[in-house]
């Protein structure tokens, strides 16, 4: 008799259900597994190799102002109307050019009077000056007192005086009619008017704002140690708006400002520059200071204590058979000092050693001693310069 095996459907449909419930369970074991160990692998860090400098370059800038070598506003020693405005907005006067002038018809009617009374005092003094002749003249032959001659010569002497006085208020009154015509005190333009004519005067009253036409200058503000480097007749280079403009040292004003501790430099641009008084100006200097230290990127320092900043080296780990996070280095944090900072990197001296690995960001993320696996190695900047001042 041949046997035969009989397969119980029922069997197979439980075999079947018991599978099918299993795999989903291994599959989520495995997933799990995988996501803890990704939560336990070592942080990836990018680090930067620290590359000694025995100095560094500083750019610093200096603002200034265009302004006019000499800018007045003019007016009236006197007061009085405003009788004429021979100039404009704009225009180009010489020095001593008439500019205004005041209703001088009092002061007219004042010299007349004057010169009248001039007059009068000439007439008396002749008078009394022959009156003296002739007294010395009788006096030689007894023909008079000598208190008669005393009085003939006082007559004589104060019809003098009169004279003076007389001559002293002609010269007031046109010293005054001088006064009354406004002149330019040197080359310039003439950049407002202030007032018209027929307007009442006070003394002293500006009229016109005059602009000297010469080459104009720039006054910056500059550190104490750049100031005693810029010696009159020194041709600098500026910066007005986008254009390069030449000017040369004038002066150094010996004077330091209470409130920005600056000292101000005055430089005379050249005449081509085509600059506006008004106009900013720039002065950019490079300035290489000897100094052992490391550049490093601002975002590899941490807040230290004490003033100081961190920056965390990663040190190699000992060979460890049990590491399973996949660690490589551990971070070590060391003290620094920030001697220069540009815009994106910063120049510091520490603890640190040439090829150092230095984390260069993300340091939110670590605490010391910390192990981390490194992803990538950038090598360093070696020359920075600041952008600002």
């Amino acid at each position: 008799m041949t046997g035969k095996t009989t397969r119980n459907p029922l069997h197979r449909a439980t075999l079947l259900l018991i599978l099918g419930s299993l795999l989903p369970a291994a599959c989520d074991s495995s997933r799990g597994a995988s996501e803890r160990a990704r939560e336990n692998s070592a942080l990836a860090v990018t680090v930067e190799h620290a590359v000694p400098a025995n100095e560094y370059t500083v750019r610093r800038e200096y603002l200034g102002r265009v302004e006019p070598a000499r800018q007045s506003q003019v007016g009236f020693e006197l007061g009085g109307t405003l009788f004429e405005l021979t100039v404009e907005e704009g225009d180009a006067v010489a020095a001593g050019e008439n500019l205004a002038r005041l209703d001088t018809a009092r002061l007219e009617a004042r010299l007349a009077e004057a010169e009248a009374m001039l007059n009068q005092a000439l007439s008396a003094r002749q008078y009394a000056d022959r009156t003296l002749e002739r007294s010395i003249g009788a006096a030689e032959f007894d023909g008079i007192s000598g208190q008669e001659l005393d009085v003939a010569r006082d007559n004589a002497a104060t019809a003098a005086a009169r004279v003076a006085a007389a001559r002293a208020g002609v010269n007031s009154v046109q010293v005054d009619l001088g006064k009354s015509v406004l002149t330019a005190p040197y080359d310039a333009v003439v950049v407002r008017r202030r007032l018209d004519e027929g307007q009442p005067v006070a003394p002293g009253q500006a009229v016109l704002d005059l602009q000297e036409l010469a080459p104009a200058e720039v006054r910056i503000g500059t550190s104490g140690d750049l100031a005693a480097s810029m010696l009159p007749g020194q041709s600098r280079q500026l910066l007005i708006g986008t254009r390069k403009v030449r000017a040369t040292v004038r002066s150094v004003i010996p004077l330091r400002n209470p409130s920005t501790r600056t000292v101000d430099v005055i430089l005379q641009l050249a005449e081509n520059s085509a600059a506006v008084p008004g106009d900013l100006a720039r002065l950019q200097v490079e300035q290489t200071i000897a100094e052992d230290g490391f550049w490093l990127p601002i975002g590899a320092l941490a807040e230290g204590s004490r003033g100081l900043w961190v920056a965390y080296a990663a040190v190699p780990l000992a060979a460890r058979p049990d590491s399973m996070n996949g660690a490589t280095h551990y971070l070590e944090p060391r003290p620094l000092e920030v001697i220069y900072q540009d815009t994106s990197h910063v120049f510091v001296r520490g603890a640190l050693d040439s090829g150092d690995r230095v984390v260069t960001g993300g340091l939110q993320r670590v605490v010391p001693n910390q192990e981390v696996r490194i992803v990538e190695e950038t090598a360093a900047h070696v020359e920075h310069e600041e952008d600002g001042s």
